[in-house]
């Protein structure tokens, strides 16, 4: 009896020594964060209401994630807008406007749709992800629709 104690603390020390191993190595060799996940970061502490001195909020520093909908100005439109944690939400306005995206880091899928809301004018869809256009559509179809993807 003696010895299969024995044998089984030995085991149950060999098991928390290679997780302890194995959870240094991971923060050891562990990337740096990138700088896109940096402005998520900064981002994200903004957002939490958190402020400068003085109570200013921080403006936002670097390029932004968002759709922008230009065209024949003035015309309305509805997009069905999805963030980069695959939240879909519904955005209405009129041309132009800027419409922010949420969660665009590693890995984020954005897909989204604006549809023109009349039978006139030209509407025209861009997604920007770090301040960099990646995709545009446009339409000029009697309430037409432009759809613009990430990745494509």
């Amino acid at each position: 009896m003696g010895r299969i104690l024995k044998i089984g603390c030995l085991g149950v020390v060999g098991l928390v020594g290679v997780l302890i191993v194995g959870f240094v190595a991971i923060a050891i060799f562990a990337p740096p964060p990138t700088d896109k996940e940096m402005r998520q970061l900064d981002k994200q502490l903004e957002g939490s209401g958190q402020k400068q001195p003085g109570g200013q909020t921080q403006e936002p520093q670097g390029p932004e994630d968002y759709l922008e909908v230009t065209g024949t100005s003035g015309i309305p439109f509805s997009c069905s807008v999805m963030d980069g944690d695959g939240q879909q939400r519904t955005v209405d306005g009129r041309v132009p406007m800027k419409i922010p995206l949420k969660d665009m880091g590693f890995g984020a899928t954005s897909f989204n749709s604006c549809q023109k809301s009349g039978a006139q004018g030209t509407l025209e869809v861009a997604i920007y992800v770090g301040g960099e256009k990646k995709a545009s559509n446009e339409t000029s179809a009697e309430y037409g629709i432009a759809s613009v993807d990430y990745p494509q």
